[in-house]
């Protein structure tokens, strides 16, 4: 099976992203994308990170395994081992060699090395640079989180004669792009990367990231230049700092003519630190390398959906820990109550432990005073105080009646001065509610008077309610 070539041009040519007359336009950014480069925004990108995760770092990070496509053969790194791409007759360049002899090649390869000994690889595969795109950007003001969303609304402007869909990988610098800054993106195709995936995982082999091989290099010195000669390509890339800044192509047929030549020569001239290597050589590739160019990953759509399960699962497991946390947290008070009320009662019933002596005499106490509590709280009228007062009080009048019922004493008799009897009574603390009980007539007096150390209502209320 063919796969599609990406290219935007019929005519070969040299291609330097830098050159506005050949290749790629230069594109200036987009202006409403200012106002998103806020500290706000950016504030809330990294706790988003931190509480939710990063999908695409989290990917890298589980990458096992790196394949390195090296022209007609496919290398692990790790082992070192390294095998014939076979193509089995497809009609297919090996330039391109089709998805699902990658993964067969792959499977292969795998099932042959000692030291892919883990049940489930997370796979990189590494690919030749001419199926990879690159475009040129100045993007001063736009923020590291919107510079790939900026640069895709520009997707049908850079790249107007690709009409297939692209994914972008593109790195931000690591200080606020200036107006002369360069920023190199990379576009893949998304088919093709999607039928990478898909024949990967028919082969029971997770693929997490794609990559272009010349990234993949020693860079000792900043800025450093790697230019890979391919079977049909050459490619020229420079990185500085973990960020490409330049990226050249051209076919090795269109060097065979003497002003193509001079124009690439002249543009490799100008490169800082060149070196030269072979694609399909093994020493070209080592692990310290797979380390640099990590930013330009192209990541397929089932990996990243696969990630993102895993992140929701992740945020549900939070969402339920920081609920039960919220309840713990308001169930504390109550908590704190709880032990406070068993502290209580273990006081309680020590203290009622200690007091159990004394509690049964006073249930004996309490017993005696309801038996005969009835007889010994019968309310003392004293008969003898309370005669020799009334004497006292109404010495020299005469009284003619005398009536004593339950604290209740009703007098009557004659005096020139009733009143004056009243006002004695009333200032006397023995006695209390003093009235006439009855109109005088003339002399004749009629008086109501309780003795005010006895309370019978209060006894018959006590021990006979009813």
């Amino acid at each position: 099976m063919t796969q599609p070539v990406l290219s935007t041009s019929s005519t070969p040519a040299v291609a330097p992203t830098d050159n506005p007359s050949v290749g790629f336009s230069l594109i200036r950014p987009l202006a409403d994308v200012k106002w998103l480069d806020g500290f706000g925004w950016q504030l809330l990108a990294r706790l988003r990170k931190q509480l939710l995760g990063d999908t695409r770092a989290e990917l890298a990070n589980s990458i096992s395994d790196h394949l390195v496509v090296c022209g007609e053969s496919m290398l692990h790194l790790e082992s070192g081992k390294q095998i014939k791409i076979d193509e089995n007759g497809a009609d297919c360049p090996l330039e391109l060699p089709d998805a699902s002899v990658l993964a067969t090649t792959v499977s292969q390869l795998l099932s042959e090395t000692d030291k892919a000994s883990k049940s489930d690889p997370k796979l990189e595969l590494l690919l030749d640079p001419s199926e990879f795109l690159a475009t040129s950007h100045t993007m001063p003001g736009v923020s590291a989180d919107n510079l790939s969303n900026a640069i895709a609304l520009q997707r049908e402007n850079l790249l107007p004669a690709c009409e297939i869909e692209l994914v972008l990988a593109v790195a931000a610098p690591n200080s606020p792009a200036s107006e002369e800054q360069r920023i190199i993106a990379l576009w893949f195709s998304a088919e093709r990367l999607s039928r990478l995936h898909h024949a990967f995982a028919e082969r029971g082999l997770s693929l997490i990231a794609v990559r272009p091989r010349i990234l993949c290099a020693n860079w000792q010195s900043q800025p450093y230049t790697v230019v890979e000669q391919g079977s049909t390509q050459i490619t020229a890339a420079t990185m500085d700092n973990g960020q490409l800044t330049q990226w050249l192509q051209t076919i090795s047929t269109d060097l065979e003519q003497t002003e193509f030549a001079e124009q690439w020569q002249s543009a490799l001239a100008s490169l800082p630190n060149m070196e030269e290597r072979e694609a399909a050589s093994k020493a070209t590739y080592t692990e310290e390398a797979m380390a640099t160019g990590g930013r330009y990953r192209f990541y397929p759509a089932g990996a990243l959906a696969v990630q993102q399960r895993i992140e929701k699962s992740r945020q549900l497991v939070l969402a339920a820990s920081l609920l039960i946390g919220l309840l713990l947290l308001s169930a504390i008070p109550f908590l704190l109550q709880s032990v406070e009320l068993g502290l209580a009662q273990s006081r309680l019933q020590s203290t009622l432990s200690l007091s159990a002596d004394a509690r049964a005499d006073q249930a004996v106490v309490v017993n005696f005073e309801n038996e005969w509590g009835v007889l010994n709280d019968f309310p003392d009228q004293q008969l003898r105080q309370a005669m020799f007062r009334l004497q006292e009080l109404l010495a020299g009048e005469r009284l003619t009646s005398l009536e004593l019922n339950e604290g209740l004493i009703r007098i009557q008799g004659t005096s020139s001065d009733p009143q004056a009897i009243l006002q004695r009574l009333e200032q006397d603390p023995l006695f209390t509610e003093v009235v006439f009980s009855r109109a005088t007539n003339n002399t004749r007096y009629y008086i109501d008077l309780y003795l005010a150390t006895v309370s019978f209502e209060a006894y018959m209320v006590r021990y006979f309610p009813d």
